[in-house]
């Protein structure tokens, strides 16, 4: 079956493109479909059809159907297929072995789990009993999960900057809609707790574009770290990529227990230029 060894599960908007370009550019990683599947926290029990069915039960009751499984495992049958085929001799026996590994990188995962009170374990709390964390877990036992963590204040500025395209670009809306998603959080932690209101979707709408939550690290880590064993976790700060390119890039490729100098070079132009950029950025 064909399911994820590592993940980049976050931050977005901390350089989790460039990390993922490189990784996927070792001769050990099988390449994906694409870089942001989506799937746990969004397109699972995505609300608009026609990828999510309803049905009705035998009180007549009409209930939402989640995107199955297979759907999620489709993504990856093309690289299954890579995998399948590539072969190595384990060091002293006759033994072949599946060599190639693949990921999911999609760093939205981190925070944002549009399913979680649809969960029938979750209906009816005030805060989730589990998360998507735990569904990885369960998934994939031994899941290598990637985070890279920025400055919250640049994050949040640059994802405005990204996603107010079509919005008022100016210090001044930013720091309106700053001030608005303040308030919002601030009446939520008056009525709940922290935990609570980072899984508010209402307090999550009051700033948009802009993502307040996503920068409050701490309580999100937490919950993944109770799921997850903490040395399935590779952390590192974006911040760290120029003040140290040796070890950062070094450290994710022992975590992924990868050989440390099998990179491919493509003959495509463009890709070549990208990974040059990459490789002066992270290595030199």
């Amino acid at each position: 079956m064909p399911i994820p060894y590592y993940y980049i599960a976050g931050v977005s908007k901390c350089e989790t493109y460039d990390l993922h370009f490189g990784i996927q550019q070792h001769l050990d990683v099988a390449l994906g479909f694409a870089k942001e599947i989506a799937y746990w926290n969004r397109m699972r029990y995505d609300s608009y059809p026609p990828m999510l069915t309803s049905v009705n039960n035998a009180s007549g009751t009409s209930l939402m159907v989640p995107r199955p499984f297979r759907h999620y495992l489709n993504v990856f049958d093309p690289t299954a297929q890579k995998i399948l085929f590539s072969t190595k001799i384990e060091a002293n026996t006759s033994n072949r072995y599946h060599y190639k590994i693949t990921g999911d990188d999609t760093p939205s995962h981190f925070y944002e789990f549009d399913g979680r009170f649809k969960m029938t374990a979750n209906r009816g709390l005030a805060e989730p009993k589990y998360i998507l964390a735990n569904i990885i877990h369960q998934i994939t036992l031994k899941a290598k999960i990637i985070l890279i963590f920025r400055d919250p204040v640049d994050r949040l500025y640059l994802e405005y900057m990204f996603f107010g395209k079509n919005a008022e670009l100016s210090q001044e809306n930013f720091l309106l809609l700053f001030e608005r998603g303040y308030k919002a959080f601030q009446m939520c932690l008056s009525r709940m707790t922290l935990r609570s209101c980072i899984y508010d979707d209402e307090v999550d709408l009051a700033s948009q574009p802009l993502r307040l939550k996503v920068g409050l690290y701490h309580p999100f880590l937490c919950d993944w770290m109770n799921a997850i064993p903490r040395d399935q976790f590779f952390i590192t700060r974006m911040e760290e990529y120029p003040e140290n390119r040796l070890r950062v890039p070094k450290g994710i490729v022992e975590f992924l227990e990868i050989d440390a100098l099998a990179f491919v070079i493509s003959l495509d132009p463009f890709i070549v230029a990208y990974i040059f950029y990459c490789f002066n950025e992270f290595f030199f």
